[in-house]
């Protein structure tokens, strides 16, 4: 991979784009409108993506704890609780097993990247919905 093209990215994250963006970005250009309610198949799901060298550069700020049954971020931990909290992740079905995506509001962390980062993004989710759904 490019280091230059790498090093473009870290900076433009720092300055530009928070983890919450990110997680918001991602869930607001899946093809479903829901994604099920289960924090250890998300965690697995953004550790997968972040080992991948052309993601890795977005998910600066995850850090995975490895050493139980799944992997755990405490950072993604405090996004999807917050997510939730704002309504952002709905869960109105009887057994509370399905976030519903309310992407009109997740859409505010997509438009935060400029063109050339959202190709990547895009991407990037449809091995995120291939890896949850």
């Amino acid at each position: 991979m490019n280091t230059a093209y790498v090093k473009e990215i870290q900076t433009f994250l720092k300055q530009h784009v928070s983890a919450e963006d990110l997680i918001m970005a991602l869930f607001s250009k899946l093809e479903n409108d829901h994604i099920p309610k289960n924090h250890s198949v998300i965690h697995k799901a953004i550790y997968e993506l972040k080992k991948n060298p052309e993601y890795e550069p977005f998910f600066k700020e995850f850090s995975f704890d490895v050493s139980g049954l799944i992997p755990y971020s405490r950072l993604l931990e405090e996004i999807l609780n917050e997510l939730e909290t704002f309504c952002l992740l709905g869960t109105i079905n009887p057994k509370y097993d399905t976030y519903f995506l309310n992407k009109k509001h997740l859409s505010k962390g997509y438009e935060v990247f400029p063109k050339t980062k959202k190709k990547i993004i895009d991407k990037m989710c449809k091995e995120f919905e291939a890896i949850i759904c």
